[in-house]
């Protein structure tokens, strides 16, 4: 039996659905999938509608979603699966609760490194995710990133182990994530602006994270910080930078160049490295970037590799070599986060296999 659905009171992604991104389905167990056509919207004066139609056939119930989700409960489900993983591996994976979200939750801390070698040597690296809430993809990606770093075969995964301590907050808005938000926390706060200055009070898990990245680079040892987002308008995979000076800004445009060669969907001709994008404010609700994650934490510590990875939950960028470019899977998302800790390797000179010359 076909039904057309309508969906009402969704945002606002007129750019967005007019390259062709479709909602996507779940039937019982199965795997989730894009729709097969083309959705319809319409705006009005107080929402936004889409519309599509969808054959149901046979009893097994059949859900509905914005993009491929990766929701709080599953986050549990997969730390658990790593934990066991590590433990078979003798892989050093350790759990720990950096803090704890307006409504209580766990705002949790993975600690991903090889026993072998003592840390206290070692360079650190820092990845966080989810600070707006409907931004599954940056959970894909950093999904992609733990499941490469887990693995006990492969030999840049163990020299990635040897000589780096990898930390990782996967969900910075625990809150928003369970309560199905798109961008703020509980008290409606975009919290990727409140970086700058955050209260324990009112942004605790942003409170914890910033006292985190401060405490690690007060060590001398933090190479790396990237907070994955997605992105709605832009097409493509690409970085937020800092505006550097000198051989600093040749140092910040390296990783994103090499992760350019690692990984086709990643443009580096996308990405965007000016003052303006330090400063500017939000169309909407008039916040300046200066509290980003990106911005704030170079601000105060000077760290050179300070960046927001960015994916577009759609599609790529067309270009002239593919004009026609794929949508994007769950499975792309995760390649990216692979491709950042070969890059990782690449930036340090430490990968034990280098792709060959170009």
């Amino acid at each position: 039996r076909e039904i057309v659905l309508h969906v009402k009171t969704v945002n606002m992604q007129n750019k967005l659905y007019g390259h062709d991104m479709r909602p996507v389905f779940k039937k019982g167990a199965g795997p989730w999938s894009r729709i097969g056509g083309r959705p319809q919207t319409a705006a009005t004066a107080t929402h936004f509608v889409i519309t599509w139609r969808h054959t149901f056939d046979g009893d097994e119930p059949v859900r509905f979603a914005f993009t491929y989700p990766y929701s709080y409960s599953d986050l549990e489900g997969y730390i658990q699966g790593w934990e066991a993983r590590a433990k078979r591996h003798s892989i050093t994976f350790e759990r720990s609760v950096l803090g704890k979200s307006l409504e209580g939750r766990d705002l949790d801390l993975l600690h991903i490194t090889c026993p072998k070698k003592r840390d206290s040597g070692k360079r650190i690296a820092l990845f966080t995710a989810r600070v707006h809430p409907g931004e599954t993809p940056a959970s894909h990606i950093l999904h992609g990133l733990v499941e490469f770093l887990l693995d006990p075969d492969d030999e840049q995964a163990a020299a990635l182990r040897s000589h780096f301590i990898i930390k990782i907050i996967p969900m910075l808005n625990p809150d928003g994530v369970s309560r199905g938000h798109y961008r703020t926390d509980t008290l409606g706060a975009n919290l990727n602006r409140m970086y700058d200055c955050p209260r324990v009070d009112k942004h605790p898990t942003i409170f914890a994270a910033k006292k985190l990245f401060m405490s690690l680079h007060a060590t001398g040892r933090l190479a790396l910080y990237i907070d994955f987002h997605a992105h709605a308008t832009k097409r493509g995979c690409f970085i937020f930078g800092n505006a550097l000076g000198g051989e600093k800004q040749v140092q910040n445009l390296l990783f994103p160049k090499l992760l350019s060669i690692n990984n086709e969907l990643f443009g580096y001709g996308d990405c965007c490295f000016s003052q303006r994008n330090m400063k500017m404010k939000g169309k909407k609700d008039g916040l300046s970037k200066k509290g980003t994650s990106r911005v704030a934490l170079y601000s105060e510590s000077g760290l050179v590799h300070c960046y927001t990875l960015e994916a577009n939950y759609n599609m790529g960028m067309p270009s002239d070599a593919d004009p026609c470019p794929p949508f994007y899977t769950p499975d792309m998302f995760r390649s990216v986060g692979r491709s950042v800790l070969v890059t990782l390797l690449d930036l340090h000179q430490l990968n034990p296999t280098p792709p060959p010359p170009p």
